[in-house]
Parts: C-alpha cells; structure tokens; sequence
C-alpha cells in the first residue's frame, strides 16, 4: 500500500525556492511504501537561515510543513527535538517546538 506523507504537494511547491529555475525535485518511495519530497532537509536548513533573519509567518508555516517528513525520514530519531531546542539558534528552536508540537498531537 503506497501512503503519501499528507503534505507532499505543497511542500514540494515549498522546496522549490532551493532550486534553479526550471528544476524540480522528484518525490520518492520509502521501503514502507510511503512517498516523500527529497529536498525537504536542504529546504529546512535555507528556511531555518530565513526564519533567523525575519522569523516570518510564512516561514514559520513552511517549516511546520516540514515537521511530518522530517519525522518519516528519521531526522529526528537522529537528532531528537530536545536536541533542537538546546541551542542559541532561534530557528533550530523553532523546529525543535515544532516537532515536540506535532508529537504532542499524536501525530507521528
């Protein structure tokens, strides 16, 4: 059965903002028979650098958006929220509440 982290079409339109002009970013299928969008930890890292400078409403939903990827890849098994949130980096704070935010919602 083929499941689709909820979210993919948008956060692909979202990951575009790393890319040249006429590139794309393909989705992918994980073992599980989830699809994902590639480019969405390179994304974070721009839009973390984004949040930095303007902590912007629309970057704090963009990187909301990729809370549940980032979850199904195993970001965070690997760096766990707490981790995220023990930094002077406003932006690595941000996600670290986020991810701790959609845990708390029962959500992974």
């Amino acid at each position: 059965m083929t499941e689709n982290v909820s979210n993919i079409d948008e956060l692909a339109r979202i990951n575009q903002k790393i890319l040249a002009q006429g590139e794309s970013l393909p989705t992918v299928q994980l073992k599980d028979g989830t699809t994902v969008q590639t480019g969405t930890v390179a994304t974070l890292l721009h839009n973390i650098n984004l949040y930095n400078l303007s902590k912007s409403e629309k970057v704090q939903n963009e990187l909301k958006l990729a809370i549940p990827t980032l979850f199904k890849i195993g970001l965070f098994d690997l760096f766990p929220p707490q981790e995220w949130l023990n930094t002077s980096n406003e932006g690595r704070k941000f996600v670290g509440n986020a991810a701790l935010e959609y845990l708390q919602q029962g959500k992974k």
